[in-house]
């Protein structure tokens, strides 16, 4: 009897202390998911940025004025332009 009563001890000590590491482990994954999520959100708003930015800097007049002034682009006259036919 008393052995049965000092297995029964050991086992429900055993099962507490697995309940105790599992509710550890879940706080800890619980912890780094907050963290990888925080990532998230700053990586879609850094994105949400560059895309703002990229649509800005893609409008037609702003490119034009960049290959005019920093690139000295210009659009060919009539007798510049050569036509070739296959």
């Amino acid at each position: 009897m008393k052995l049965i009563l000092a297995c029964l001890i050991i086992a429900n000590f055993l099962t507490a202390l697995q309940l105790v590491q599992g509710r550890h482990e879940n706080r800890m994954l619980f912890n780094q998911l907050q963290k990888v999520q925080k990532v998230r959100d700053t990586l879609n708003e850094k994105w949400g940025q560059f895309l703002l930015e990229q649509s800005a800097l893609a409008q037609p007049h702003l490119i034009e004025e960049k290959a005019t002034k920093q690139l000295n682009m210009y659009s060919p006259t009539s007798p510049e332009i050569i036509v070739i036919r296959p």
